[in-house]
């Protein structure tokens, strides 16, 4: 990618010292030990946790994405999801948009497409795919816009530029091709519960 780690170092210093990244970092380590009763300790999260680890990674690419116009701004976003891709199992671009307080569990396998947007206080289990069909909405989105609040199971796949309402629990293994409003459960194949 042709990125110098000098200059990348003290770039991501700063972005991570800001209050935005300071406030999602929190809210993302206090949302696991909230919902997952295997993590023991904030700091077991901070160590060692690979979703966690990942989903930082993405939150640090994403800064230098929005900072937009400089190639090497964009080429160093690349650089982290790359990594992060290799490191955690876990593909998340730089162009997506997560809300604060997400927890990735486990982490191995999740993609998230470039236009994809997850809202606070999101559950994703492994394997999940917010992913594309090749089809546009009209504002140019190809992934999918899931709301505050969902649980996605394990090995869930969620393609196209559609909406998953606020509280609504995609499960394991579902596939969704198709709007599902809030508060809705979905399993199999576009199933409402």
């Amino acid at each position: 990618h042709g990125v110098d780690q000098r200059a990348l170092e003290p770039m991501l210093a700063d972005l991570c010292a800001q209050e935005p990244a300071l406030r999602a970092c929190t809210a993302d380590l206090l949302q696991v030990i909230d919902v997952d009763p295997a993590s023991p300790s904030l700091l077991t999260v901070l160590l060692h946790f690979k979703g966690f680890h990942a989903l930082q990674t993405y939150r640090a690419g994403h800064q230098l994405w929005q900072q937009g116009g400089d190639e090497f701004s964009k080429h160093a976003a690349e650089l982290l999801q790359g990594r992060a891709s290799a490191r955690f199992s876990v593909d998340i671009h730089p162009g997506a948009n997560i809300g604060c307080g997400v927890f990735l569990d486990h982490g191995t396998g999740i993609v998230i497409g470039e236009t994809a947007s997850v809202g606070d206080l999101c559950y994703i289990l492994h394997g999940v795919t917010l992913g594309s069909t090749g089809k546009l909405a009209p504002d140019k989105r190809r992934h999918p816009a899931v709301g505050s609040s969902v649980h996605i199971g394990a090995g869930a796949t969620i393609l196209g530029p559609l909406s998953i309402g606020d509280g609504t629990l995609v499960g394991a293994k579902a596939i969704v091709t198709k709007d599902m409003p809030a508060g809705t459960t979905v399993v199999g194949t576009n199933q409402v519960l």
